[in-house]
Formats: structure tokens, C-alpha cells, sequence
């Protein structure tokens, strides 16, 4: 039997999600190596997600709605393992999944911090390896510690995450006393409004990395099923959290690992540029422009000045047409077809 500290707690938050809790709580049962217990936390939920969960041997402590960040911190606060691995109401892990996370910390016992490779799920059409899409995870120094398992210096971890967030919550796995001792709660008080939202996942992975290294298994042992529910939110009002993220950040940088103040110092542009970019995906005119405006006054570019043309260009019924109509070419035909060539290419 496995000593509560190298055992793990499967905490899983939850607001309004019976339709979908039944198979994460499947998935992670079906482990070959199951855990020490399955934590459902019920964030107010006005369903009867607790009844499921409860009906299929998770412990449910239920809570008024607090938010994402709040769930999750009642997770490690009453998990009963020494590790706490997280998944999302409406994700599954995959079979070998917590079994890999062991071999990952037998190989480095002292590293606090793990994660593994996942798949979108979307429309049913699993999209593969994620980790491998990712240029700034793939340029990542990484130390081989055996078949799929590798260890990243969380220096370079952190810059690679400031540049774009390549991970999945539902792959994380962190060690309790880690969070207890340092006090690295995830913090409730980030703003969300409707500019910008800014990521608890990153913000709390800049603030656990100032303590450990990570360890990461590149196989896909979870997915991340994208449907209109989790995509709510504007992507540009994801990305303009970043820049926001940088401000909070600056305010306290010794709360973070080293060199995160001034990474995002240095990618503000890159951020605000993307931000635009993605407004301009969604027929968001005037949010691209204001976008660009705020690059522009960081350093002058010549491209972002004539995509703030185009923006204006388009601003208008006709444009808005033009643009849902080149949108709908791109998904129905475009981005298809550019996904089966690179499945091919692997």
C-alpha cells in the first residue's frame, strides 16, 4: 500500500457539469494504477454534478461558487495525498496516466512539478500530440531522464510559458507539501473582465516554478475536449490577459520565479501584436485596432500599421461579410486540409 505522500488525490473542480462528470471520473477509476482517492469539488453547482459524483465513489466537498482558482484551492487544501493531480470537469485522463507520473517522479524525486503531453478532442476528432505543435516547447533544453521523460530547468520553463501557455491543467501533478509550505495557492483575486481575462494557470505556474523544476511526459495520457462552453471567451481577450499579466507581475516580482517580470517585459509587443491578431480572426475591428495601437506606442512596425488599415478597411457590413465568409472557407476547407497534411507529416 502506497504511504500518503507518494499517493496521489485526483481533485476535480466543478460548476453545472453533469453532463460531463461521469466520464472524467470514469477516467481516472480506469487508471492501472488508480488513486488514493477522487475529490470532486462542487462549485455551486445548481445540477446534480455532487449527486454523480458521489453515486460514482468520489469524495464531494461542495462550496459556494467561488471560481475555478477557489476550487482548486479547496482540492489541495483537503486532498489526503501527497500529490495532487488535476483534471478538469470535462477532460479524461488516459489509462497509463498516473503510472507514467510515477516513473516520472522515481527518476527525480526532489523535482515537485509534473506534466505530460495531451490532445484536443473536438467534434469527436481526437487532434493528437499538442506539445509537439508548440515552438517554444519544442526549442525547450530538456534533460533526458529516460523513454519519454524529461526534466526542464525552470528557468527556461518559465520563459517558454511567458512566450505562450503550452500546457494542460489537466496533465498537472504537483507535490502538496510543495503548495502548503510555500503557501502557492492559486490566487483568487485576478481579474477577469470583458477586456481581458488573466489565466490563473499561468500566473500559478510562474509562482510554483520560482520553487522546483518540472518533469514532463511526452506521451498524451489526457485530453482537453474543446467544445462552445470552454470557448465562451475571446481568444484576443485571453491574449491581452498576458500583457495584464505582465502588469500584475511587475507589481511583485519577487512573489514570482526569477526573470518572469521581465520576460513579459520583453514579449509586451509579441503579446499586444497577437492579441490583435486574434480580434481580427473574430471580426473584432475595433478590438484589433486598439490592439495595435497600444504595439504601435511600444515599438513602430510597418506591418502592424497596415493591418490597423485593414481593420479600419473592414469595419463596416460589407467587411464583417467579407471576413465571417473567408472565415467559414478556412474551417469547412482550408484548415481541414492542412491538418490531414500534417498528420501525414508525422
Amino acid at each position: 500500500m502506497a504511504s500518503d505522500e507518494s499517493a496521489v488525490s485526483a481533485v476535480i473542480p466543478a460548476y453545472n457539469e453533469s453532463a460531463r462528470i461521469a466520464g472524467a471520473i470514469a477516467s481516472v477509476w480506469g487508471q492501472s494504477e488508480p488513486p488514493l482517492e477522487v475529490l470532486v469539488i462542487d462549485d455551486g453547482s445548481s445540477d446534480d454534478t455532487a449527486d454523480i459524483a458521489a453515486g460514482l465513489g468520489a469524495r464531494v466537498i461542495s462550496q459556494p461558487n467561488r471560481g475555478l482558482a477557489a476550487a482548486r484551492n479547496r482540492g489541495l487544501r483537503e486532498a489526503r495525498g501527497g500529490w495532487v493531480a488535476f483534471l478538469d470537469a470535462d477532460d479524461h485522463w488516459y489509462p497509463e496516466k498516473l503510472s507514467w507520473l510515477r516513473r516520472a517522479r522515481e527518476r527525480r524525486p526532489n523535482v515537485a512539478v509534473a506534466f505530460s503531453d495531451f490532445e484536443v478532442v473536438e467534434d469527436g476528432i481526437a487532434r493528437g500530440s499538442q506539445l509537439t505543435t508548440f515552438a517554444q516547447y519544442r526549442g525547450l533544453a530538456k534533460e533526458r531522464l529516460a523513454e519519454s521523460i524529461v526534466a526542464v530547468a525552470r528557468d527556461a520553463f518559465v520563459q517558454a510559458l511567458i512566450r505562450g501557455n503550452f500546457l494542460s491543467s489537466s496533465t498537472l501533478a504537483v507535490r502538496r507539501s510543495l503548495v502548503l509550505e510555500r503557501d502557492v495557492f492559486y490566487d483568487e483575486r485576478l481579474p477577469s473582465v470583458p477586456g481581458y481575462h488573466v489565466s490563473e494557470d499561468i500566473e500559478w505556474y510562474l509562482r510554483i516554478l520560482k520553487w522546483s523544476d518540472a518533469l514532463v511526459v511526452e506521451l498524451v495520457l489526457a485530453d482537453y475536449c474543446r467544445h462552445e462552453r470552454n470557448l465562451s471567451a475571446s481568444a484576443g481577450r485571453l491574449k491581452y490577459g498576458d500583457v495584464k499579466l505582465g502588469e500584475w507581475i511587475a507589481r511583485v516580482p519577487e512573489r514570482y520565479a526569477p526573470g518572469a517580470a521581465e520576460g513579459f517585459a520583453r514579449e509586451r509587443r509579441f503579446h499586444l501584436h497577437h492579441a490583435a491578431e486574434l480580434y481580427l480572426r473574430a471580426l473584432d475591428f475595433s478590438a484589433a485596432r486598439a490592439m495595435l495601437g497600444h504595439a504601435q506606442r511600444e515599438r513602430f512596425q510597418l506591418g502592424d500599421a497596415l493591418l490597423s488599415a485593414l481593420a479600419t478597411g473592414l469595419d463596416n457590413r460589407p467587411g464583417r461579410r467579407l471576413g465571417a465568409a473567408t472565415r467559414r472557407a478556412w474551417k469547412r476547407s482550408l484548415k481541414p486540409a492542412l491538418a490531414a497534411l500534417r498528420a501525414r507529416a508525422q
